[in-house]
């Protein structure tokens, strides 16, 4: 980790720079979600797709640092679950701000973020 600040949520420049030189894998992931949600499907896709892809990435590893192979199938079975579950809590997020501003939201339900 850094002693850097990562960018306002909401400044995708700032954003981009980062993904650019490579900063934001060094930002908490809780920037990086709260990003994914702050910048929306409907900015820079591949500035979001980055962002998403990095938290995707880190989650994958910190529940392969807590499930044991010692489950059935390795514990990949709990590892996927378990990413799903986190992935679509920072989407439906997502889903509610746009519900209290359009009558018509997206179906983000069950969308991973490399489907942006």
């Amino acid at each position: 980790m850094t002693d850097e600040d990562p960018p306002d949520s909401k400044d995708l420049e700032a954003w981009r720079q980062a993904i650019g030189d490579g900063r934001f894998k060094n930002y908490r992931l809780e920037a990086i979600v709260a990003a994914i949600q702050d910048l929306g499907p409907r900015s820079d896709k591949a500035v979001v797709n980055s962002l998403a892809k990095h938290l995707s990435d880190a989650v994958l590893r910190i529940l392969r640092g807590l499930v044991g192979m010692n489950h059935p199938n390795q514990g990949y079975e709990i590892i996927e679950r378990t990413h799903g579950h986190i992935i679509d809590a920072v989407l439906q997020r997502l889903v509610r701000r746009r519900t209290a501003r359009t009558r018509n939201p997206p179906a983000y339900r069950g969308m991973h973020a490399s489907g942006w």
